[in-house]
């Protein structure tokens, strides 16, 4: 089973953030100082978010990082798959094949599609 890194964690606590912020953009260097980690981490992190369309970046001695959309909006699958990219959550095994029931040779009525369990995690 895959898990998320850090870094979506990081990202969700700098969205939270910039929703308490309303319209005043934030600094990464801010949001990094206010969790105690490195603004080079959150840079990263930003970049992706605004690659994704998640975050806008406002330049100047004001500038910062915004919400480019409603918070309502904003997924947290979205977010996850902007900082790690769309990978599964679920390794399926096939565990269906290699069933002791059946001995030696699965039947091909037994593994035939997708495993069950796999296509409700699929949902």
């Amino acid at each position: 089973m895959a898990h998320l890194t850090a870094s979506v964690e990081y990202g969700l606590h700098c969205l939270l953030a910039l929703i308490d912020a309303g319209e005043q953009p934030r600094s990464a260097r801010d949001l990094a100082l206010y969790q105690g980690i490195s603004p080079t981490f959150v840079a990263k992190i930003f970049s992706k978010l605004e690659k994704a369309g998640i975050v806008e970046a406002a330049e100047g001695v004001r500038g910062g990082y915004s919400l480019a959309r409603s918070p309502e909006v904003i997924t947290v699958l979205e977010l996850v798959d902007a900082i790690e990219g769309p990978k599964p959550l679920f390794d399926c095994q096939e565990i269906r094949s290699r069933c002791v029931l059946f001995g030696e040779g699965v039947p091909n009525w037994a593994a035939r599609g997708v495993c069950s369990v796999h296509a409700v995690m699929l949902k």
